[in-house]
């Protein structure tokens, strides 16, 4: 039998099975149009709940690969691009996974920027420790003047503010110097007695990277999963990047484009801090140079951001239409600021570049209108 629960058609009776790749087959406990959950048992008494972040898609499992390596059940509830989680109620959420959340004795609620906001929201529903890694809901209103603010998007879930949940043992890992991280933890967590925050400054929104690059990711999720110990202690992100900051200017300077396209790919794969130079945009637009400029072809860089641009305009092959791809995005993205310097260097190192050309004139006409201070750099 099909339940019809606030417009999600959910499986009652019998749970569907996909199978992966590598073999290991899930269970549909809910299955519609913007949302899906699936369950993955491997016998284990710990549950972990999962909850995507933006960009990933219905098919994504999130963290899947590593609870599978470390043995510990899961469940993944992902929703589709835009919904950001709204179509999906807490009682649906309840009726769909509370049987399997029964069966466990230890349970984890975990997600990373949206995920970790539905970890948050969803996760007051048991008695379990959530674990919110730069938590972000970019349809709220706190959001509001930052860029990634989709105000065009209901919010129908109830504000964070308004639930009182106290079963909870709540861990936040954000980035202070993140605006927007930062303004959700003020927003949400002012007064909350039952949450831990742990602030990684110069991190960035992409924490998880970060901890990968330094071979800490695995460590510090399994850590909280198996005991609640995150091992922030153990955590040195500048000691890691601050040197390859050094290593690829003092390359740049002295025209040794080989060393500095090596330490410069690194340091965009970490996405750290808030230096101009190290921006992630400016990082690309020096990269793009760089090849030009050794004649190599483009290597498979940057997961996210060339993910991002690869979903959106194809995969660029040559550095001509990488720019011409960075530049498309910074437009779209709103970086108008951004966008209008790199058009104008692409028409200068690409005259024959009709794209450039456009983008030129589009984001001088904007930039007119709003001026060049209301950019960030």
């Amino acid at each position: 039998m099909r339940e019809i629960i606030g417009g999600l058609i959910e499986r009652s009776d019998s749970m569907d099975q996909s199978a992966h790749s590598d073999g290991e087959a899930g269970q549909t406990l809910l299955d519609a149009s913007h949302c899906r959950i699936s369950f993955f048992d491997r016998g284990s008494d710990k549950l972990v709940i999962t909850f995507n972040s933006m960009g990933q898609i219905l098919e994504d499992d999130f963290g899947r690969h590593f609870f599978k390596s470390i043995n510990i059940s899961q469940i993944n509830v992902a929703c589709s691009p835009k919904d950001f989680f709204q179509s999906l109620s807490r009682d649906s959420f309840l009726q769909a996974v509370g049987f399997v959340v029964a069966q466990h004795t230890d349970v984890v609620i975990y997600g990373t920027s949206l995920g970790g906001y539905a970890a948050i929201y969803f996760g007051s529903l048991f008695k379990a420790r959530i674990l919110a890694i730069a938590p972000r809901l970019p349809i709220h209103s706190y959001m509001e003047g930052l860029r990634s603010y989709h105000s065009d998007i209901e919010l129908v879930h109830t504000d964070l503010r308004q639930m009182n949940s106290t079963q909870n043992d709540v861990l936040v890992v954000f980035d202070p110097e993140d605006e927007a991280d930062s303004k959700f933890v003020s927003c949400f967590f002012a007064d909350k007695n039952n949450t831990r925050l742990i602030a990684l400054n110069g991190a960035g929104h992409f924490i998880l990277k970060q901890l990968q690059i330094i071979n800490m990711l695995g460590p510090c999720i399994e850590g909280f999963v198996r005991s609640g110990d995150f091992g922030e202690g153990a955590i040195d992100i500048s000691a890691f990047t601050q040197p390859r900051r050094a290593r690829a200017e003092s390359a740049l300077k002295r025209g040794d484009l080989a060393v500095a396209r090596i330490e410069i790919e690194y340091l965009m794969k970490v996405r750290t801090g808030h230096d101009p130079f190290m921006t992630p945009w400016g990082l690309i637009k020096q990269y793009v140079e760089l090849c030009d400029e050794i004649d190599i072809e483009l290597p498979h860089i940057l997961p996210t951001e060339y993910a991002t641009l690869s979903r959106r305009m194809g995969q660029p092959s040559t550095p001509q239409k990488m720019m011409e791809a960075i530049i498309k995005h910074n437009y779209l993205t709103c970086q108008y600021q951004a966008c209008l310097s790199l058009a104008e260097l692409a028409c200068v190192r690409y005259p024959e570049s009709q794209i450039a050309q456009a983008y030129v004139e589009k984001a001088r006409i904007v930039v007119g209108k709003i001026g060049p201070n209301q950019f960030p750099d």
